[in-house]
C-alpha cells in the first residue's frame, strides 16, 4: 500500500541540486536547501553540522581558504543564516527525525550529498546541457549520482512528513557529506543515539549497467575492507658500492675499475633509482598471486617523487624519495593481513635489490570495514516492490561486489551488531549519456523514470517494514 505523493518531485530537486554541485566538506549550499524543505515539511529534530560531529572527525580537510571560498558562495547564492552559522569551518551534513508518536519501527534511509572534481560535459549529447540543469559549479558536478541519492531521500521525507498521521514508528534520514573524501561524515553519524534505535536501514546507490534500456534492482551490493598504506623509498646521501660487492680481486685495480664502469653502465641513474624501486615493488604487489576464490586486490594511488631542497640541473641531490600509496581490498581482516604480508616481503626484497630505504607507515586513512550481507527482510520487501511496480523479474540476484567503497558501511554495520536490519542497493538503470557504463564520468545522467521507480521502490519497502515482525531486536524490546 502506498498513499498519493507528487512523486515527480523527486527530478525537479534532482535537477536543482545536479546544477549546483558542492565538494566534501564544502556542501553548504545543499545542506541548507535540504533544511529549509525539511523545516518547511515538520522536521523540527533536525541535526546540522557541528550537531553532528567534531573537528578531529571530519577527515581529509580541504584547504580552510577554499572552505571559506565555498562558505561564501553559498551565502551569495541565497543559503539561509540560520542554516550556515551551524556549519562554519565546513562542517556540513543533515539528520533529520520524523517520529509518529505510535508505536512501531524505528527506519532510516541515507542519501549522500557531495559532488566530485569532474567537469561536466558541455555537448548536446549531454541532457543536463541541452536542457540546461547542467553544472553551474566549473569543474565540479555530481559525477557519481549523489544528486539522485539526496533526492530520492528528500522525496521521501516529503513522502512521511505528508502522511505522518497515517503511519507508525519513527522515521531518521541521514543526508551524509563528503563520502567521496574516503572519510565522509557517517563515520561520526554512526554515534548518535538514535542509530541506535533504528530497525531497519537502507540505501540506494545508482549504477549504470549496458540494460538495453531497462530498469534493474540489485538488491544484494556487498563491499569489501579497505585499509591503505603509504610506502616511502628513499635515497640519502651518495650510492656507494664497495669492491667487495664487485666479486673481483681488490689487488687487480684495473680489472676493479672495469668491473665499476659495467655496474655504472647497467644500473639505472643514481637519481632516480628509487622510483625504479617503487615501479618494481609495484609490478610485483600487482602480480601476487591469489587463489580463485579469494576476492581480493591491492590498488595504487597517490605516487610521486620529492627532492629535498633546491633543483639544479644535473646535479645530484643529498636525499631523494618517491613514495606510493596502496589499498588493501578484501572480503574478510584475515585476507587483509595475509596480503599485508606479502606486500612488506616484496618491499623488503625491493629496498635489498636497489639499495634504497623503504618506510612502510598505515594504515594511513580510514579504515572501512566489509558489508558482507544485507538483510533478506528489506532484499525481499524490494523484491516484492519492484513487481508491484511493473518490473516483475527485473533483478540481479547475483551478490555485488563493490569495488569502491562507501562510509554509510559504518551505519549499515552499527544497525546490523545492534541486531537490526541494513540493505545496500542498487538503482541499475542505462546510462543516458549512452557510451560509458560507469560512475565517475563527465556525461553521467539518469533517467527521470528511474528516479521516480526507485523512489516509489523505496517506499513501498517502507510500508512492507513497518508491518515486519521477525527482527530479533524488535523480539528483545517487546518481551
Amino acid at each position: 500500500m502506498m498513499f498519493d505523493h507528487n512523486f515527480s518531485e523527486v527530478v525537479t530537486f534532482r535537477k536543482k541540486f545536479h546544477a549546483y554541485p558542492e565538494l566534501a566538506w564544502r556542501e553548504f549550499w545543499t545542506t541548507s536547501q535540504i533544511c529549509n524543505y525539511l523545516e518547511q515539511w515538520g522536521y523540527k529534530d533536525l541535526f546540522i553540522g557541528k550537531d553532528l560531529l567534531k573537528k578531529d572527525q571530519r577527515k581529509y580537510n580541504p584547504p580552510e581558504h577554499l572552505i571559506e571560498e565555498a562558505y561564501k558562495k553559498a551565502l551569495e547564492k541565497g543559503a539561509p543564516r540560520k542554516y550556515m552559522e551551524k556549519m562554519i569551518g565546513g562542517f556540513t551534513g543533515v539528520v533529520a527525525i520524523m517520529d509518529s508518536k505510535k508505536p512501531g519501527p524505528t527506519i532510516g534511509f541515507r542519501g549522500d550529498i557531495d559532488a566530485l572534481p569532474i567537469q561536466e560535459a558541455q555537448t548536446e549529447d549531454h541532457r543536463p546541457f541541452k536542457e540546461g540543469f547542467s553544472s553551474k559549479n566549473d569543474g565540479v558536478s555530481h559525477a557519481c549520482g549523489h544528486d539522485c541519492h539526496t533526492s530520492i531521500s528528500l522525496t521521501m521525507a516529503h513522502y512521511v512528513a505528508n502522511n505522518i498521521e497515517k503511519l507508525h514508528g519513527k522515521f531518521v534520514f541521514v543526508f551524509s557529506a563528503a563520502e567521496e573524501s574516503a572519510g565522509g561524515s557517517c563515520l561520526a553519524i554512526k554515534d548518535l543515539p538514535i542509530i541506535d534505535e533504528i530497525d531497519y536501514f537502507y540505501c540506494y546507490h545508482v549504477i549504470p549497467l549496458p540494460l538495453r534500456g531497462k530498469s534493474f534492482l540489485i538488491p544484494n551490493v556487498m563491499f569489501q575492507t579497505l585499509i591503505e598504506y603509504l610506502v616511502k623509498f628513499e635515497i640519502i646521501g651518495e650510492f656507494e658500492t664497495k669492491p667487495d660487492n664487485l666479486h673481483v680481486n681488490e689487488d687487480d685495480v684495473v680489472e676493479w675499475v672495469n668491473a665499476q664502469i659495467r655496474l655504472e653502465n647497467s644500473r639505472p641513474d643514481i637519481r632516480t633509482i628509487d622510483v625504479f624501486a617503487a615501479a618494481h615493488a609495484i609490478n610485483l604487489i600487482q602480480a601476487i598471486p591469489q587463489p580463485r576464490d579469494f576476492a581480493g586486490k591491492v590498488c595504487i594511488e597517490k605516487f610521486h617523487t620529492q627532492l629535498e631542497g633546491e633543483i639544479d640541473w644535473n646535479v645530484y641531490r643529498k636525499k631523494h624519495e618517491c613514495q606510493f600509496a596502496y589499498q588493501i581490498r578484501t572480503k574478510s581482516d584475515q585476507r587483509a593481513i595475509w596480503l599485508q604480508e606479502q606486500i612488506v616481503k616484496i618491499i623488503k626484497h625491493v629496498e635489498d635489490i636497489y639499495h634504497v630505504k623503504a618506510t612502510i607507515t598505515g594504515p594511513t586513512a580510514t579504515n572501512y570495514p566489509a558489508l558482507t550481507e544485507n538483510h533478506p527482510n528489506i532484499q525481499n520487501a524490494f523484491k516484492e516492490a519492484w513487481n508491484e511496480l511493473g518490473h516483475e523479474g527485473n533483478f540481479i540476484n547475483e551478490q555485488l561486489l563493490n569495488i569502491g567503497t562507501d562510509d554509510v558501511i559504518f551505519i549499515l554495520n552499527k544497525v546490523d551488531q545492534n541486531g537490526g536490519g541494513a540493505a545496500y542497493v542498487g538503482l541499475a538503470f542505462d546510462n543516458q549519456g549512452g557510451k560509458i557504463n560507469s560512475l565517475h564520468i563527465p556525461n553521467l545522467d539518469v533517467h527521470d523514470q528511474n528516479l521516480i521507480d526507485g523512489t516509489k521502490a523505496a517506499i513501498l519497502v517502507l510500508h512492507k517494514l513497518l508491518d515486519k515482525r521477525q527482527m530479533k531486536k524488535r523480539k528483545l524490546r517487546d518481551t
